[in-house]
């Protein structure tokens, strides 16, 4: 008996130390440090993203995520000490550090200033980016909003790789703060795959009466789900295809309508080049955050 019950206080103690990690992966960063200077990458070849404040908030948290496979030290001016010291927030199978925050001051462009191929980055403000469940769970009653991109991906090291780039609002999981995206770079896009296709224009999908896509230039979500329906490169609550809802989150926390303006997915901004600007502002919480 003394040797089953030894196992029994080997197991429990490892699963709160696993459980510990976990948790402290996911609670926020006390005093997450601010990020070193940032600076534009040449915008000619490459694609700036630009983070900033514009709310009436003196400084907001911002906490990136990325895919497996990439570090977020350098991005956006963040060092080691912009890191989580979790080893659950650190991504197998290289070990790399994939999360990370930073606290924005008000009118600080923050930027990327990353010139390798970046998928799937995806930035919340005032709290990790989680399915609406776990966000009503940490304060968020009608869950979170997330600014998220896909840059640098159509040319690197002098070749074509023919992957386009894409940004956008989504939420898909809730709505906590207003952003506005805009972007730069919209000259044409040359139909015969310019090398390296530098300034080819943002298009969100739908065409004009000519059959051409029409340019993306700038948007901004509303305050509510109902006024985030229909407005181009913003994803309505549980429409993973804009205009229509494959595979929605789980659970359904509110009731879901997507977008029918434009009879195809206006929900994402698209483009075959690279080059330019995408900015993402913070102009403020709907209402007070519950956590702060």
């Amino acid at each position: 008996m003394k040797k089953i019950a030894k196992i029994l206080i080997a197991l429990g103690i490892g699963l709160i130390v696993a459980g510990t990690i976990l948790w402290k992966c996911n609670q926020p960063n006390p005093t997450p440090p601010p990020p070193a200077p940032t600076v534009s990458v040449d915008t000619t070849k490459y694609t700036d993203v630009v983070l900033i404040n514009n709310s009436k908030l003196d400084s907001v948290e911002v906490f990136i995520t990325l895919e497996h496979g990439n570090s977020i030290v350098g991005k956006f001016g963040m060092t080691k000490a912009n890191i989580y010291d979790s080893i659950a927030c650190y991504c197998p199978p290289e070990n790399l550090p994939c999360k990370g925050s930073f606290w924005a001051k008000k009118g600080v462009p923050y930027h990327l200033g990353d010139t390798n191929v970046l998928n799937g980055v995806m930035v919340t403000f005032g709290a990790w980016n989680r399915e609406c469940q776990g966000a009503i769970n940490a304060g968020y009653p009608h869950g979170l909003n997330n600014f998220e991109f896909n840059v640098n991906t159509w040319w690197q090291e002098g070749k074509v790789t023919g992957n386009g780039e894409s940004f956008d609002i989504t939420l898909v999981d809730g709505l906590h703060c207003i952003l506005r995206q805009t972007a730069t770079s919209t000259g044409p896009r040359n139909s015969n795959g310019l090398n390296p296709n530098f300034s080819a224009f943002w298009d969100f999908g739908p065409k004009d009466k000519y059959g051409k896509l029409l340019p993306f230039t700038t948007s901004t979500n509303g305050p509510t789900f109902a006024t985030c329906i229909n407005i181009p490169a913003v994803y309505p609550y549980g429409c993973d295809h804009g205009n229509y809802s494959q595979k929605p989150p789980t659970p359904i926390c509110f009731p879901i309508k997507c977008s029918d303006k434009w009879g195809v997915n206006a929900s994402q901004t698209n483009r075959q080049g690279q080059g330019g600007r995408v900015t993402c502002e913070f102009l403020g919480f709907i209402g007070e955050p519950a956590n702060k």
